[in-house]
């Protein structure tokens, strides 16, 4: 019989202990939320620290919602889906199976039966299965896998791969599409969808149906299935040249036993389409409409609903302003619902897809993983001073409620104030301070957002400020212009100008929190990640406004990443080409002002980071050195442009206290253990 979890190994973990950081990195916490569409089944997935690999592992608990959920035994696993009658989609890469047998090498699709807890084996590729999507009533699969360009099936693609692996060959050959050196496959195979009936357990699966590749471009990974798989619906980015990227979504339909051929999705002039969601009929599509923003025209963002069936262009929904995050209908298809970041938080909206009347669901906090059932509206709900539960509403409006989890609370020790002050032009800017629970004139790290589309609405396990304050010290997380939630005019006063108000409104909002008079505000520190890394640096080159700075995975060199990076199209957007004069980027550029930086700095980078490559991070530490500046470099090579190892990201906060011990409060550098 499975067991009920009630307790964390580190339960008796305080994170008011200054000197303890590991087991903060190594507590349970809650990642992903599923509800069957009657709300009779809930699933669970948790994150549980495994000593014996060091790492955070999937678990899983299922039961009624609202009850204690009973833990799935022996499933590990990931990215798992609820079915209608309980049964559970999951990717797992299993050390045996009968496509591994074959030669394949990634995560297969399996299902686990809720009556009897069989495991079987239900779909799979050679190079693995990236995503995948379930219609509404459970009996089609729709997936995505990368696949060479010659083959024709999935077999054809495994003699390929096994001919390649026999001859020694790994080459790359791009003939248009992005360079990806981190993906597994080098970014050069297309990834094709397949679409299969979901067996009963313990049977065998039919063969699927490969369908035709992507019209345009190449499939994101975004795909919606409506029930009985009649209609099917994958987004698509198209690098139609070297400064021109756009996303769309296709749309197709049964035929017969196959499948007719993509058709475009109908768009506002203009706009990308992305993050689809299908009534349970297929009859509608809502999705996110984005403005193609240019260096002269800040981005938009909407939601667009088309009728599929009737043909028709679409029309966009007024929802009062709102960026949709994540969109999703109501099981009836009369109402849909959307995440959208609202003044430090992202809050729960019912948008009706004729009238465009718009009510509010829940306050307070961050909301993801939104599902709607039975009346009601569940979600996991987040705050910058709670990490993610359960919580569910009532979809006419009532206040939502607190669903029972595997997971202890975590007690935070601190105090979490609503900034506010006045920008240069007169707009009103907020952040968060984050403050020591014992009053006390603390010393003030400035933390600024990446993005920089982003805002500080959410828990964080990697930029989490709580750990600071437990040493005493104060945290603010700004929003400057180009944040998110406060309308289109606030991100325009940053676009293409990020050295412009997003720059100005930081150092102002830090005058706002060195007035608090539990704030020592002398005695300050700045850092930041990506964008708000980039921040870091000009403020490094410009004012001696702080004693110490760290900047993680920061642009230094803005031409230099813009030509560089994975996702230069939004370079390219924003700041148009880096090629030729480039004098937008010239004059965003820190990196001239080097010899102006009189600061201590630690610059932090991963080794597999390709939205700002690791070797923007290497000439900055390069020209600090040559100018014989106070620096140092903390290298991650495993790690990519975020850090997501706990162990990692536990030394990453040994490495910075340590640095703003010595930087800030004059104390002797001492090397963290295990560096």
């Amino acid at each position: 019989m499975a067991d009920v979890h009630t307790t964390n190994t580190n339960a008796t973990f305080d994170i008011a202990d200054a000197g303890v950081l590991a087991p903060f990195f190594r507590w349970d916490r809650v990642q992903a939320l599923h509800v069957t569409p009657d709300a009779g089944t809930m699933l669970l997935e948790t994150l549980e620290w495994h000593a014996s690999s060091a790492s955070l592992q999937p678990v899983f608990w299922t039961g009624s919602p609202g009850a204690a959920l009973t833990r799935v035994p022996r499933l590990r696993a990931r990215s798992a889906a609820l079915l209608p009658d309980g049964d559970i989609l999951c990717l797992r890469v299993p050390t045996t199976s009968p496509s591994r047998d074959a030669g394949h090498t990634g995560s297969s699709l399996w299902l686990r039966s809720a009556r009897t807890g069989t495991l079987t084996e239900v779909a799979w590729a050679p190079g693995g299965i990236r995503s995948y999507a379930c219609s509404p009533d459970g009996t089609t699969l729709l997936y995505a896998a990368p696949m060479h360009q010659q083959a024709d099936s999935l077999e054809e693609d495994l003699l390929l791969r096994l001919s390649r692996r026999a001859l020694g060959q790994s080459a790359v050959l791009y003939d248009g599409t992005r360079v990806r050196p981190d993906d597994p496959d080098g970014g050069s195979l297309p990834v094709r969808l397949l679409v299969c009936p979901v067996p009963e357990p313990e049977t065998t699966a039919e063969p699927p149906v490969l369908l035709p590749p992507a019209p345009a471009g190449v499939f994101t990974g975004e795909f919606a299935v409506s029930d009985g798989g009649q209609v099917l619906v994958a987004g698509t980015i198209d690098d139609e040249s070297a400064t021109a990227t756009t996303f769309r979504l296709f749309v197709t339909r049964r035929a017969g036993d196959g499948y007719g051929p993509w058709e475009p999705v109908p768009g506002p002039p203009g706009h990308d389409l992305s993050q689809p969601a299908l009534t349970a009929d297929g009859r509608r599509l809502a999705c996110r409409s984005t403005l193609i923003a240019s260096p002269d025209v800040p981005p938009d963002r909407g939601l667009w609903v088309a009728d599929l069936d009737a043909g028709s262009s679409g029309r966009t929904i007024d929802i009062a302003g709102l960026w949709p995050e994540t969109v999703t209908w109501s099981p009836e298809g009369d109402q849909v619902y959307l995440t959208a970041d609202r003044t430090g938080h992202r809050p729960i909206f019912a948008v009706h897809p004729e009238t465009g009347g718009l009510r509010r669901l829940t306050g307070d906090g961050y909301h993801s993983d939104v599902h709607v059932a039975g009346g009601h509206v569940y979600a996991l709900r987040s705050h910058v001073c709670s990490p993610p539960a359960p919580i569910r509403a009532d979809t006419t409006g009532g206040g939502p409620e607190d669903l029972w989890s595997p997971v202890p609370e975590l007690p935070v020790a601190g105090r979490l104030l609503d900034v506010r002050t006045e920008a240069a032009d007169g707009t009103e800017i907020r952040g968060w301070l984050c403050l020591p629970d014992t009053p006390a004139d603390s010393p003030l790290l400035v933390w600024i957002h990446g993005g920089p589309l982003f805002s500080w609405n959410a828990w964080s396990w990697r930029w989490n400020p709580w750990l600071a304050t437990a040493r005493g010290y104060a945290v603010l997380l700004p929003d400057p212009a180009l944040s998110t939630g406060y309308g289109r005019d606030f991100v325009a006063r940053g676009w293409g100008n990020w050295s412009g108000a997003p720059y100005d409104d930081v150092l102002r909002l830090t005058e706002r929190a060195a007035a608090e008079p539990d704030v020592d505000g002398a005695l300050a520190a700045v850092m930041g990640p990506s964008f708000g890394g980039y921040l870091t640096n000009l403020i490094a080159t410009r004012t001696r406004r702080f004693g110490a700075v760290v900047s993680h995975a920061g642009i230094w060199d803005i031409r230099q990443v813009a030509g560089s990076s994975d996702v230069a199209w939004r370079y390219l957007r924003e700041y148009g080409s880096p090629a030729g004069a480039g004098a937008r980027h010239r004059a965003e550029n820190a990196r001239p002002h080097a010899a102006d930086i009189d600061v201590p700095i630690l610059i932090t980078h991963g080794g597999g980071d390709w939205f700002v490559p690791l070797s923007d991070a290497i000439t900055f530490w390069n020209d600090l050195r040559r100018l014989g500046k106070d620096a140092k470099f903390l290298f991650f090579p495993t790690e990519g442009h975020g850090i997501v190892r706990p162990g990692n990201v536990q030394l990453w906060f040994q490495t910075v206290f340590a640095f703003l011990d010595a930087a800030l409060h004059g104390k002797p550098w001492e090397r963290p253990p295990g560096l």
